[in-house]
This record gives structure tokens, sequence and C-alpha cells, in this order.
């Protein structure tokens, strides 16, 4: 990485709205810097970016950098979120959250059973919405 881990971060969450095709840019950039040197501090900075805002594509390059630091950290910063997701980014939670419960349901759960009970809550309700589990059928088996 060219610049400190801090600089890097903090750049990121200054762009989270990207209001241009710069700053889009920009945002891209950083995120190409911290792929492969995401820890948890950085997943949850990373998680932070997901809005109802147009991404206009730069989204699946997050997701990419959250991928590269393994699968623990990738869903507990993703649980951890998950509240705000479903009021501010409900669109994101489908992709995000449906898809690891349908590769990988059963560390979800030994994630999440160690998570506070506001967020084993949102998951619950959020497994057992019929239009959701309709999409992603492994919900129908979370057990939280």
């Amino acid at each position: 990485m060219f610049q400190t881990k801090e600089k890097i971060l903090n750049q990121i969450l200054k762009l989270k709205e990207r209001n241009n095709e710069q700053e889009e840019k920009q945002f891209l950039e950083l995120i190409d810097q911290i792929h492969g040197h995401v820890d948890l501090e950085t997943a949850r900075l990373l998680m932070k970016t997901f809005t109802n805002n147009p991404d206009y594509g730069t989204q699946e390059s997050v997701i990419g950098a959250l991928s590269s630091a393994g699968d623990e950290i990738f869903i507990q910063s993703m649980l951890e979120e998950l509240p705000r997701l479903i009021e501010e980014a409900p669109e994101w939670v489908e992709s995000l959250v449906g898809l690891e419960i349908n590769k990988r349901g059963k560390l979800v759960e030994k994630i999440c059973a160690d998570m506070p009970e506001n967020i084993k809550k949102t998951l619950r309700e959020l497994c057992s919405n019929s239009k959701f589990s309709d999409f992603y059928p492994a919900a129908k088996r979370i057990v939280i």
C-alpha cells in the first residue's frame, strides 16, 4: 500500500457518497489499494459504504475487497451492519446476506451466536420473511 492504512480508510469514508465520476475513480483506486489487506476494522468501514445511493458498480469492488478478508471477517462485519443495512440499504441486504446464508449458513449461525441480541433479532426477522426465504431457501434453516 502506498499510503498509510489509516489515511486510506479516512479517504474511503470521505468518498462514501461519490458525487461525481472523479470521486468514483478515486474511491475505486483506494479500494484496489486495500484489496488483500482487509482486517476486521477495515471490513467494518467498508460495510459502511453500502447505501441506497446509486453506486454505478463501485460496490462490487468493495465486495471483492471484503471477500479478501476471509469468510469470518466478512460475515462478522456484515452482521454488525445488518440493522443499518435493512434501514438504509435494503437492496444490499439480499445480495450480501442472502448469498452468505445460502453459501455459508452454518458459519453465519455460528458468528451470529456471539452477536448482540438486536442483531440476532434482525437476522431472525429477515430469515422469517417469506419473500426473502423464498429467494434464499437456506434462510429457512437458520437457527439463532
